[in-house]
């Protein structure tokens, strides 16, 4: 790490200490090992931290309705249910569908998609990616 002339901890800009958190310029990387994980390896638990954890920075980032905010939230509601929490995950997506159809309007192509989920994991017919049947 640099430091300024008196030996203090130079600070990136805009306060960014290259954690998740107020002021990171890392969450896309972030989100895209998160589903990474949940995907390609699977690895439900480690998603799922990793997305809650995108999540809640985006939101105080950049507000709960912002379209990047919603769409991580929507990938939380899927770790959620792949882990056996499908109630948790409807809910999450409940907000997701009524946040996004207050911004975007009910035939967007974010809202039929987040509609289909959101039904899928009330009506029980939701499978994991690359579940049989």
């Amino acid at each position: 790490m640099r430091t300024e002339p008196r030996g203090a901890p130079r600070q990136r800009r805009g306060g960014d200490s290259g954690r998740i958190g107020p002021g990171t310029r890392h969450h896309g990387a972030h989100r895209n090992l998160a589903w990474a994980l949940y995907l390609l390896g699977r690895r439900f638990d480690e998603a799922d931290q990793e997305i809650r954890q995108v999540t809640e920075a985006y939101r105080r980032r950049f507000g709960p309705d912002h379209p990047t905010a919603l769409s991580a939230q929507q990938l939380h509601s899927r770790t959620r249910a792949e882990l056996g929490h499908v109630e948790a995950g409807a809910e999450l997506m409940t907000d997701v569908v009524a946040r996004r159809e207050n911004s975007l309007g009910p035939d967007h192509p974010f809202m039929v998609a987040g509609r289909e989920l959101l039904s899928a994991f009330t009506s029980g017919r939701w499978r994991p990616p690359g579940a049989e049947g």
